[in-house]
């Protein structure tokens, strides 16, 4: 009898360890099923911030573009300039030639040749001048709708510049996590 009693302490003994080797594995068993819903959230997270880094990236690009369209605006602004100051030294071109009579017994000069100037040579300046202005009336319209185009994309880039700013700030503060 008291090997068999022997035998059922040890018996009991051991469904003990079993027991607590089960509570250990099913302890472990929660522990990895925790750590692997961890895991999706954190893959899922990761694909997250990989969508906003191809999305800062692509602000980045557009941001870049910004020193090259302001240029380009200021050159254009320029050239309007010009072409706005020679618009206005062609319509007094324009007033002076027609104030010019060339009917009269005096001999005129062309104010923009110096040669005589008779009837003919006088309708045709007055159509070169005005043909200029027809030339630079289509090419300030020509600049303005890029300017109005540029203006456009000068402000997508400065937005693209202020999101890279935040984005770029956001990944700093996620460094120093």
């Amino acid at each position: 009898l008291e090997p068999d009693l022997e035998e059922y302490k040890e018996l009991e003994t051991e469904v003990e360890e079993l027991e607590d080797t089960e509570d250990e594995l099913e302890n472990a068993r929660n522990e990895i099923s925790e750590l692997e819903s961890r895991i999706d959230e954190l893959e899922e997270e990761s694909n997250e911030y990989q969508e906003l880094i191809d999305e800062a990236e692509k602000h980045r690009d557009e941001a870049e573009q910004l020193d090259e369209l302001e240029e380009r605006r200021d050159n254009l602004n320029a050239e309007k300039t010009a072409l706005s100051n020679e618009r206005g030294e062609v319509e007094e071109q324009i007033e002076e030639l027609e104030s010019l009579d060339v009917e009269s017994d005096a001999e005129v000069d062309c104010p923009t040749c110096d040669r005589p100037l008779d009837e003919e040579h006088k309708e045709s300046v007055l159509q070169d001048k005005r043909d200029r202005l027809d030339e630079i009336d289509r090419r300030v319209s020509e600049i303005q709708d890029q300017l109005d185009e540029l203006g456009e994309d000068i402000d997508r880039a400065r937005s693209a510049k202020e999101e890279v700013g935040k984005i770029s700030q956001w990944e700093d503060e996620q460094d120093k996590r």
